[in-house]
């Protein structure tokens, strides 16, 4: 989401730092993409159904005499039982250690620097393409991450409310949008345009309450 200037949300707070191997903060910060089994593999989804048995699963579900959690899991793991492959191995496994290693970091510039110093192919991929991102969303998703490891998972959906009231307001979402979506040229103009112009104390405001009629409150 840092290439739109916006930020993981959706309870991205809560559901990618407690991923292993830093995967979540890999996912949040590249904004590298998992499709299918992977994303069961990698600890997001609860199970994999492949899309042929999607009405089969459908069918069995809405039929069920029994509706309680333990009966739609019953049925939901069946089905996982057949969609996922045998002795298939996870897209990123041969990656885990050294996102471990490299994304374990206390700032966006120290993974910058990283990355820099490893110099692999797989490690320049990844900082050519946060390169591209806003340097301001950058600062923020790795703020919500380590902030969401700490908090629970309603929390999690406040801080994010809070992030986006003061997103929406800023200059990089709307030229994030332009660039992506309105003239599609690719090259946002960011600001501030560098990492280093970002300073923690312009992070913060994104993460300050707001006042008592605009915060989000959840049972």
């Amino acid at each position: 989401m840092s290439n739109s200037g916006l930020f993981p949300d959706v309870g991205g707070s809560f559901f990618l730092p407690r991923l292993n191997n830093k995967l979540g903060f890999y996912l949040g910060l590249t904004g590298a993409r998992l499709r299918g089994e992977d994303v069961f593999e990698a600890g997001i989804a609860t199970h994999y159904v492949q899309s042929r048995w999607m009405s089969d699963l459908q069918s069995e579900l809405m039929s069920a005499k029994e509706i309680n959690s333990r009966s739609i899991k019953t049925i939901l793991d069946s089905y996982h039982r057949k969609s996922i492959t045998s002795n298939r191995e996870f897209c990123l496994n041969f990656y885990l250690p050294k996102i471990e290693k490299l994304f374990s970091v206390a700032t966006v510039e120290e993974l910058f620097h990283k990355l820099k110093e490893d110099g692999s192919k797989w490690a320049t991929e990844c900082l050519e393409t946060m390169k591209k991102m806003s340097p301001t969303s950058l600062k923020i998703t790795l703020r919500q991450l380590k902030t969401g490891m700490l908090l629970e998972f309603r929390e999690c959906f406040q801080m994010e409310y809070r992030i986006s009231q003061r997103c929406v307001k800023e200059h990089d979402l709307i030229e994030g949008i332009r660039a992506a979506l309105l003239d599609k040229d690719k090259t946002p103009k960011w600001i501030p345009e560098t990492l280093e112009e970002v300073t923690e104390e312009d992070i913060d405001k994104y993460f300050k309450l707001l006042p008592a009629e605009r915060e989000l409150y959840l049972p």
